[in-house]
């Protein structure tokens, strides 16, 4: 008895580690990597956007950028999501992508939020936070 235990004791420990990892690299977040991803819960149904400013421009570029909305029960409109953004570096350097959610037409007061994600790239091109 006390030897299945050990036995089911390191499986569940093999099984939750493989799966902390899957989820580590799902996300393409992880530090020294040659894309670094972002993701950004937001409602494009609400008007709310997210746009961003690279400065300086030329360490990273952005490869690709999705919106995926959450699950939701047939029938439900106007149900948030996720947008991610992934960017690669092009040289050397450090730089600041600044995030603004805001509806387009209105003026700063219609800012929602802002998120800043500053970086790093390294001479082979692998992108870190700094």
């Amino acid at each position: 008895m006390r030897k299945n235990m050990r036995k089911n004791t390191a499986l569940l420990i093999l099984v939750t580690s493989l799966m902390v990892l899957g989820a580590i690299t799902l996300t393409g977040c992880k530090e020294g990597q040659k894309r670094y991803t972002i993701k950004l819960e937001g409602n494009p149904t609400t008007g709310y956007e997210w746009t961003y400013v690279m400065k300086p421009e030329g360490i990273v570029r952005e490869v690709s950028s999705d919106y995926k909305q959450d699950k939701a029960p047939l029938d439900y409109t106007g149900v948030g999501g996720e947008y991610t953004y992934v960017f690669e570096g092009v040289s050397p350097g450090k730089v600041e992508l600044l995030f603004t959610y805001a509806r387009p037409w209105e003026d700063d007061a219609g800012i929602a939020t802002t998120e800043s994600f500053k970086l790093s790239v390294d001479s082979d091109l692998r992108i870190t936070e700094r």
